[in-house]
């Protein structure tokens, strides 16, 4: 191979390698932005079970007839999928409607990580490769 060859091709896995890893950036972004929307970032300022019970947009629906003085909530943070849980509890009978966060925010993080790994791998393997040839 020409050395010109070998400089394109440099330059183009390196532009790939740069492409991925902000896809990636964004992803995880997303993710980030996605899991604080809503109930999960007024649970920031006010706390969960607040959240739950005066910011969700979700209406939960009990067996019955139920006032919504009726309900109390319970909020908590979730890990997988990242987000807030509401728990909606009839005072009067005790029946729980237990609401749980979108899962799309922890797909979205995960598949940034993902891809981001997956990159600094495969860059970091071929630098060490492109250092042995060098070495022969």
């Amino acid at each position: 191979m020409a050395e010109d060859e070998v400089v394109a091709r440099r330059r183009a896995a390196d532009r790939i390698a740069t492409v991925a890893a902000l896809i990636a950036f964004v992803l995880i972004a997303a993710g980030v932005v996605g899991s604080l929307s809503g109930v999960a970032g007024s649970a920031l300022r006010n706390g969960a079970d607040y959240a739950c019970l005066k910011d969700s947009a979700v209406t939960p629906e009990f067996e019955g007839d139920h006032l919504p003085e009726s309900v109390s909530a319970e909020g908590a943070w979730s890990l997988v999928p990242i987000g807030v849980e509401c728990a909606f509890i009839a005072t009067d009978t005790g029946e729980r409607v237990i609401m749980h966060p979108s899962p799309w925010p922890s797909l979205l993080i995960v598949g940034g990580a993902l891809i981001g790994c997956f990159t600094g791998i495969l860059s970091r393997r071929r630098r060490r490769f492109e250092a042995l040839r060098a070495i022969d």
